[in-house]
Formats: structure tokens, sequence, C-alpha cells
């Protein structure tokens, strides 16, 4: 997500898969909002975030943005928490371990990914 997301914008390559890498496997295997929602965030505050000098007008609109996609988000899936998602624990290796043999990233997060694009698309063109 964060490499079409710096390729769009055209944000240095390297720069935001880097700075994103972190939110994976909801915030660093914790378990807490989904990666790709995160990313789906980080995109919609590079089209719409606001600049040095806006004030809170700027940050509300934002804020809209950012509350329909993690409404959406939830919406399709009944949460935004990874670990809900994906009914794993990934900060234990027997999670992690799991994850990999059940191919849990093919069967379930490519999902969660397209989903996130999708409402991140619909918000920043808005």
């Amino acid at each position: 997500m964060a490499t079409a997301v710096s390729g769009f914008f055209g944000a240095g390559e390297s720069c935001l898969p880097r700075v994103a890498t972190c939110f994976g496997a909801g915030l660093g295997r914790r378990g807490e909002i989904c990666g790709a929602l995160a990313g789906a965030l980080i995109a919609v505050g590079l089209r719409h975030g606001r600049r040095e000098g806006e004030g809170d007008e700027a940050k509300e609109r934002s804020y809209e943005r950012a509350a329909y996609v993690v409404g959406a988000f939830r919406e399709r899936f009944g949460t935004i928490l990874c670990r809900e998602l994906i009914d794993l624990d990934l900060s234990e290796p027997e999670g992690r371990e799991t994850y990999q043999r059940k191919n849990i990233r093919d069967k379930y997060c490519v999902d969660y990914v397209t989903a996130a694009v999708k409402a991140a698309y619909e918000a920043i063109g808005s």
C-alpha cells in the first residue's frame, strides 16, 4: 500500500514504505488497527492533510475523510483491529507460524488492502 501511495503522489519511493513498516500486523505485531487501514489513512493525509500555516478547518476536512475511510472499512468487516480480522496473535511465534501456514495474507489480508485502497480513493476524490 505504501509503495503504491508513494508512487502516486511522487513521494520518495523509499520513504513511505520505510515509514509504514511499523504499521504492519496491527502496529508492529500488536494486533491493533489494520496496517492496510493505517496505510489508507496515510494516503488520505498525503493528499488532504493539513499543511503548515493551515488552521483547524483543514484539519477538520482531513478528519472527515479519515472518518469515512475508517467507517467504510468497519462497516465492511465489522472491526478495524488486525487481531479480530485474522483471529490470531501475531506478537506470538505460534500466531505468526499459523499466519504463514494458513496463508492468511492471501486469503484475507489482500481483501483488507483492497477495501482500504477503495475507501481511500473515494475519500481522496471527494
